[in-house]
């Protein structure tokens, strides 16, 4: 599915945007990192799963707060020591 598709390529855009680990980004949405391991493998692969409709949502939130209130968004983004 394109709409899935494209999810996951905003998951790797957050990703080389604040430089994190699919830890960090496991952190952030509140999924466990096994799952965002998955979402980020390519479509054909045999354990490829696409990230839900909830997550274009939660992404689409969190893309707003950050570029129009940073310092409210910065409270979402779980300290360095705990984003492993």
């Amino acid at each position: 599915d394109k709409k899935m598709s494209e999810t996951a390529d905003r998951i790797r855009s957050l990703m080389d945007r604040h430089e994190w680990s699919q830890g960090d980004v496991s952190a952030y949405l509140g999924v466990p990192q096994p799952t965002i391991s998955n979402w980020l493998k390519p479509e054909d692969h045999h354990n490829y799963r696409s990230p839900g409709v909830v997550v274009a949502r939660l992404l689409d939130v969190f893309e707003r707060l950050e570029m129009l209130a940073p310092s409210i968004h910065a409270t979402f983004v779980p300290p360095a020591r705990d984003r492993k």
